[in-house]
C-alpha cells in the first residue's frame, strides 16, 4: 500500500510500514510544519496514498 503519514505522527512509524513493504511518504519530508492540512490531503490524492 502506499501512505502519506501525516506529521503529528511519529517518524518510528514511517520506518514500520516500509519494513511491512509498503511505500510510505512523510509529511514533514514535503513539506514545512505549517503546510495545512488540506495541501497535506490534496497531495495524498494526486501522489495515491493513503492517509
Amino acid at each position: 500500500m502506499r501512505f502519506l503519514i501525516d506529521a503529528n505522527m511519529p517518524r518510528s512509524v514511517v520506518a514500520l510500514l516500509r519494513s511491512l513493504g509498503h511505500h510510505v511518504e512523510f509529511a514533514r519530508d514535503i513539506g514545512p510544519g505549517a503546510t495545512l492540512d488540506r495541501d497535506i490531503a490534496l497531495r495524498a490524492k494526486i501522489t495515491a496514498r493513503h492517509c
